[in-house]
């Protein structure tokens, strides 16, 4: 632990009372440049990518959308993107049956579905992110849950009975498995979010079957 006196000899003495708006002002200004050197580094290195003087031509939102993406999900772009590795491609039944529920959900539970597949809950910027896959789990009907391998930004889903089937699996999948959702990481781990739309299922279902490409079993996809 460091310590930075606030005036010369400052920890040899106490703050006197007529002292401590001065002593309040000081602390600020120190604790608010503490990290000066860390900002510079980065932006010496953001500065290589994109060049100084554009960026007071952005607002910060203009920024942040370049850099992270929007946080409204396009669901035509999502489609314009995505790779249909099912028989008939994108006019398999599950295919069809996914795309109707996702046109009908929330932008939090598109953001949840992102989050589920790819481990982020925005699409990234000018499509730059690769394919996002649908596969078919064979084998397999209305009593399992949809898989994901993030790694793959890849989603595998069940050939269910019905939409409301697929869209109560795919609603508890997404919103119950975030482990390696580095968004959900930084919001504290909270499997609930309060913005979110869709309430959190009771604790006495299953959990998804898979996450981050290693399924229940244990085994790597």
């Amino acid at each position: 632990v460091s310590r930075i006196d606030l005036i010369p000899g400052g920890d040899k003495r106490r703050v006197l009372w007529e002292e401590r708006e001065a002593y309040v002002e000081a602390a600020v200004r120190v604790r608010l440049s503490e990290c000066d050197a860390e900002i510079e580094a980065i932006k010496s290195g953001f500065t290589t990518v994109v060049p100084a003087l554009v960026l007071p031509l952005l607002t910060w939102r203009d920024l942040e959308a370049k850099v992270c993406g929007t946080p409204i999900v396009d669901v035509d772009l999502l489609k314009k993107m995505t790779e249909h590795n099912l028989p008939r491609k994108e006019k398999h039944p599950v295919a069809i049956m996914f795309w109707q529920i996702v046109g009908g959900m929330q932008n939090s539970d598109r953001a949840a579905l992102l989050a589920f597949a790819s481990g982020r809950r925005r699409l990234p910027s000018h499509n730059s992110g690769g394919h996002f896959k649908i596969e078919l789990l064979h084998g397999r009907g209305d009593e399992a849950l949809p898989e994901a391998h993030t790694c793959f930004f890849t989603i595998v889903l069940p050939h269910y009975s019905s939409t409301r089937v697929m869209r109560d699996k795919l609603l508890y999948a997404i919103h119950n498995c975030s482990v390696i959702d580095k968004d959900f990481t930084a919001r504290g781990g909270a499997l609930y979010d309060p913005e979110d739309d869709y309430p959190p299922p009771n604790a006495s279902q299953p959990a998804a079957a898979k996450r981050s490409g290693v399924d229940a079993q244990g085994n790597e996809g």
